[in-house]
């Protein structure tokens, strides 16, 4: 997967890299990252100078050094507390580049937000004027966007937050009583546009296009109910990483849509207006594998267990009660030609919560073997418990074309 990845779809199959004596000088479990496939993501969302902005959400993965490595590529970060805020401002990103999102933000935040002159998406009503009054005890006055949760669900995004009861975002029905608002704190709140993020995991083209399409159609009425023309549009994030056996994004394909959408936007509401992607997974997932060793195989009423020294507790999104969908692929990186047989995964922790992945196929996993989880550059390190039982913490490595770097947090 690493350093051969195409830009997006199922990686080629594992090959010898893994097995550098230096990748596993430090132990297991480790997570390792290749910030080259991350790189190819962000590109393959390029459609020209005129096409939508990327920025990267730091809830995937936010570690300082890996942000470093991406960060000549990217546009922006969207940040949802204050250390990532601290790791975006310390990366250099400006407040132009800077959006602050998630239900429950502290005064610390808002005050930190706008004080670095980022744009926080207003989740309501009470948050815009909370967002007003920090602006106005400094003395400026803040960038905001709506964040608005639309009437219809997609059904295409895998784990929804639009389209239903949430607390992300204004009711698109509520859009009037944000309107209002918005217009009592005018003097401290500028409202530069719409934000919606309709969910995760979204692999139907047409469907994040129609995502995309009525996001565009929000901030239209926006504009018409405030008579503030547009100058932002934040289309979220949700698109998806194909599971096994699942068809990805034709990503080529709904950037060149995206891109008639947006071109036919600007016709309307001016050629400046900022159109901004923020994924997370799409771009992270695959620039990260997690390789643990197993330590015991033991066989119990005729079923067949790999029992690995990381498990939930450094890679929690790959327990089975912890996801959507099939597990993330593993391999035997040891050794792939053994017989293949079925094997239930499990972690170290004394819970059934950490099984890992149940009657997967892989050559026979032995003692020693080491196995190979990938998709694990988003939701891994950064999401899981590392505080339960007290395991030692899974270290973490960047692999840059030959150039192994152990990433300090």
């Amino acid at each position: 997967m690493l350093g051969g990845a195409p830009a997006w779809g199922h990686p080629p199959p594992v090959s010898g890299r893994y097995s550098d004596p230096r990748l596993l000088a430090h132990g297991t479990p480790v997570y390792v990252y290749d910030p080259a496939v991350a790189r190819a993501r962000v590109r393959a969302l390029r459609v020209g100078p005129a096409g939508p902005e990327v920025f990267l959400a730091l809830k995937a993965n936010s570690h300082p050094a890996l942000l470093a490595a991406l960060a000549p590529d990217l546009d922006g970060v969207d940040v949802a507390s204050e250390g990532e805020l601290a790791v975006a401002l310390a990366a250099g990103f400006p407040g132009s580049g800077i959006g602050v999102t998630g239900p429950a933000k502290t005064p610390a935040l808002l005050a930190r937000a706008v004080a670095a002159g980022g744009v926080v998406s207003v989740e309501s009503v009470p948050e815009l004027v909370d967002l007003a009054e920090v602006a106005r005890a400094a003395g400026v006055r803040a960038r905001a966007l709506i964040r608005l949760n639309p009437a219809e669900r997609i059904h295409a995004f895998r784990v929804a937050t639009a389209g239903l009861a949430s607390p992300f975002g204004v009711p698109q029905e509520d859009l009037p009583e944000v309107v209002a608002a918005a217009r009592a704190h005018a003097d401290a709140v500028d409202v530069e546009g719409v934000h919606v993020h309709a969910g995760s995991q979204c692999t139907s083209d047409a469907a994040w296009l129609r995502h995309a399409v009525r996001t565009l159609d929000l901030a239209d009425a926006l504009a018409r109910a405030s008579g503030v023309p547009p100058r932002l549009v934040n289309l979220g994030g949700g698109l998806g990483v194909p599971t096994p056996g699942e068809p990805g994004l034709d990503v080529a394909r709904l950037m060149r849509k995206l891109s008639g959408a947006v071109a036919r936007f600007r016709a309307a509401h001016g050629p400046g207006v900022r159109v901004v992607l923020e994924p997370g997974r799409f771009i992270m997932a695959e620039a990260g594998v997690f390789i643990a060793r197993v330590l015991r195989c033991p066989v119990s009423r005729g079923a067949r267990f790999a029992a690995l020294d990381g498990g939930l507790n450094a890679f929690l999104f790959a327990a089975e009660r912890f996801h959507d969908g099939p597990p993330p692929a593993i391999r035997n990186l040891t050794c792939e030609d053994r017989p293949v047989v079925p094997v239930t995964v499990v972690g170290p922790s004394c819970t059934p919560l950490d099984t890992l992945a149940r009657d997967v196929l892989l050559p026979e996993p032995r003692p020693g073997d080491l196995l190979l989880f990938e998709q694990a550059g988003a939701y891994g390190w950064g999401a899981s418990p590392h505080g339960f039982l007290l395991h030692d913490v899974p270290v973490e490595l960047m692999l840059d074309g030959d150039d192994v770097q152990v990433m300090v947090r």
